[in-house]
């Protein structure tokens, strides 16, 4: 019996995939983010660029964040990039900051080969791409899991993206973790 049971606690329970028919009940999150990348799309000046989103496991702060993305997408002018910081969970800062640079580059229609290898230099030719890029446009980042991250990554992260975007004023970060 004591084996059976062993066994059962084992087993992985995964997260239900998002599913925009059954989220409710966070329209107060929706509107807040909805109202900046307005304005941001209008040149209006905006306070609070980053948004954090904070709950206890289960309270749908993944599902919002998917949610968001895809009220994005309605914006033709919103370029909405959700990366979830737990798939780079194990994999040494720098190389995973290196990933996610490449990732928001190639999201925003840039090749690897332009950025370079170093972390500076990548994070500097990204964001004097974004300069031009982001003419007239809005880039909406959401993270995922970000208080359950590695201090490390997270550190290199602001330092070498994070950072550098927010001074961008077409730029809104909204982040979430517990």
């Amino acid at each position: 019996m004591k084996a059976q049971f062993r066994r059962s606690i084992n087993t992985t329970v995964s997260a239900p995939q998002y599913a925009p028919d059954r989220f409710v009940n966070r329209e107060e999150e929706e509107n807040l983010v909805k109202e900046k990348v307005k304005d941001l799309i209008a040149g209006q000046p905006v306070e609070k660029r980053a948004i954090t989103f904070t709950g206890e496991r289960g309270t749908g702060k993944t599902w919002l964040l998917a949610h968001l993305k895809t009220l994005l997408a309605e914006f033709a002018d919103v370029i909405a990039l959700l990366l979830n910081l737990k798939d780079y969970g194990g994999i040494e800062p720098p190389s995973a900051v290196a990933r996610i640079i490449r990732e928001v580059n190639r999201a925003t229609g840039g090749s690897d080969r332009e950025l370079g290898v170093e972390l500076p230099e990548m994070s500097r030719k990204l964001m004097e791409r974004l300069k031009e890029v982001l003419a007239g446009r809005v880039l909406v980042l959401l993270l995922d899991h970000v208080h359950e991250s590695d201090w490390d990554l997270l550190l290199k992260l602001e330092d070498y993206l994070l950072g550098p975007l927010i001074t961008m004023p077409e730029v809104l970060i909204v982040m979430s973790g517990r």
